[in-house]
């Protein structure tokens, strides 16, 4: 049934630029760039992309690239609410699998130089914007691009434009529920066994945050140690405790952990921690979530300090920053004697 609909296919309009990409090699306009038009040329689309430096999605008119999304709402439409989310879930997982190393070298015969070289090339950079389209026009798409990822899809005030304040404060609160690395939604995303290896992968992949006051400290209290010290762990030294916990079904790390002695030093920065002698219930002192006040602050310790205990044994000894700061040597002491690691000098 025919149809006005700007999304529906078909046709190439030399005045809208939403139904046409045009070639870098002969200059003409195309509602995609498919390999028989590159094999004419000695291209495939891969070889195409990186020596022109142009992104994948910019082979396709934006058109044609509306008329193919696949989301899960288009699958669970399609299919219903659980063949939807399986075909969903298999869709992403392949996806994920054609994005590594180990399948393009396989299948293209990438060296990891060519891999890396691959993906800086699609990243979305100023640098890379320039080489696309030039100096001028460059940085005029750039700023629009910066200014476009700071508002579609991510800022709130995008969802209450476009749905309504109940609707869009809805849908932008599952978006930020879909977006969170959590357990539940790795399972979501790619089943239980493997959605579990990828959720412990991306949490021992993650960036590290401790300060480097707490690993002088931790350092000190390892030449304590006499012997093999395979079970100490913390950031420096065999890397962070990890405890996988069934209660809340997620990962907690913890800074100090000796293992065999079943013992616990949590390292607590004044700020990030909320130390109850500087701040009130109701303050927020967080710098990088400043949506949380001390008494959330506090309820997430508490969490993870519970899991310690009751799911490892685990003892646990708090140290606060300013604490350490102002005597380090009686600090130290009473660190080795929470762990019992024989006598100190005092």
């Amino acid at each position: 049934m025919a149809t006005n609909n700007k999304y529906c296919k078909n046709k190439l309009d030399e005045n809208d630029p939403y139904t046409y990409v045009i070639s870098r090699i002969d200059g003409k306009k195309y509602r995609r760039i498919n390999r028989n038009y590159l094999s004419k040329y000695g291209y495939t689309i891969e070889s195409y992309c990186e020596h022109f430096n142009v992104p994948r999605k910019d082979t396709v008119s934006q058109q044609v690239r509306d008329s193919l999304k696949w989301t899960e709402d288009v699958a669970i439409k399609r299919y219903g609410e659980i063949e939807g989310k399986k075909r969903w879930n298999e869709y992403c997982s392949k996806q994920a699998e054609k994005n590594t190393f180990e399948f393009k070298h396989k299948k293209y015969g990438m060296t990891k130089e060519d891999f890396d070289a691959f993906n800086m090339s699609r990243a979305c950079t100023k640098i890379n914007f320039l080489k696309r389209y030039g100096d001028t026009e460059g940085t005029k798409k750039w700023d629009e691009y910066c200014k476009k990822q700071a508002y579609v899809g991510c800022s709130i005030d995008y969802f209450i434009d476009k749905y309504g304040k109940e609707n869009g404060e809805r849908i932008y609160n599952e978006v930020c529920e879909k977006k969170a690395h959590n357990l539940e939604q790795f399972i979501n995303r790619y089943g239980i066994e493997e959605g579990r290896r990828r959720y412990v992968a991306h949490y021992e992949d993650r960036k590290k945050y401790s300060s480097a006051i707490s690993q002088e400290l931790f350092n000190d209290i390892l030449k304590y140690v006499s012997g093999d010290t395979s079970h100490i762990h913390f950031d420096t030294h065999n890397g962070e405790y990890g405890i996988m916990s069934s209660k809340f079904n997620r990962i907690f790390f913890y800074d100090f952990v000796d293992t065999k002695n079943k013992k616990c030093i949590e390292f607590h920065g004044d700020v990030f921690h909320a130390n109850p002698a500087k701040f009130s219930p109701d303050s927020k002192p967080n710098p990088y979530m400043k949506e949380l006040t001390a008494v959330d602050i506090w309820k997430k310790d508490k969490e993870k300090q519970e899991v310690l205990n009751e799911e490892r044994g685990i003892s646990l000894l708090i140290v606060w920053e300013s604490d350490y700061y102002k005597d380090k040597q009686g600090i130290l002491n009473k660190c080795i004697d929470f762990l019992q690691y024989g006598n100190i000098n005092k």
